[in-house]
């Protein structure tokens, strides 16, 4: 079970990173049928398709034809976030300390109450 959570939490890591989200698993329909259209029309294999639509042609492509927005994998680039982590100089901050009073103390307990017969129940025990 242990095995399963980590490698359960480990792929969603992983898809997480490459910005893998659940809309894009909706628009697999899209790219299946925008893949066929480019088999049918074109003749274009698999991966003319992804250099067309994914690679170094996707600029000239883009206005060929429609249906490009329906395309998993097609996230702006500018709605990403980047936390960064910046340590600076470290601020030393000093606290004056305030005096210690000593209040006077007008109060004192004395216990009224005395056994005559010591009590061992309490004691710890005895090693001989």
């Amino acid at each position: 079970m242990k095995a399963l959570l980590s490698i359960s939490l480990s792929v969603l890591l992983l898809l997480q990173s490459v910005n893998f989200g659940v809309t894009d698993l909706l628009r697999l329909d899209g790219l299946v049928q925008h893949v066929e259209l480019h088999s049918e029309s074109y003749g274009d294999s698999f991966f003319d398709f992804l250099t067309k639509h994914y690679g170094s042609s996707k600029k000239d492509h883009l206005t060929a034809h429609e249906g490009h927005e329906d395309l998993p994998f097609k996230h702006d680039a500018a709605k990403a976030t980047i936390n960064i982590f910046v340590v600076g100089e470290p601020q030393i901050f000093e606290f004056a300390t305030p005096p210690v009073l000593h209040p006077q103390v007008t109060f004192f307990y004395t216990n009224s109450y005395t056994s005559q017969t010591p009590h061992k129940i309490f004691q710890p025990p005895i090693y001989v």
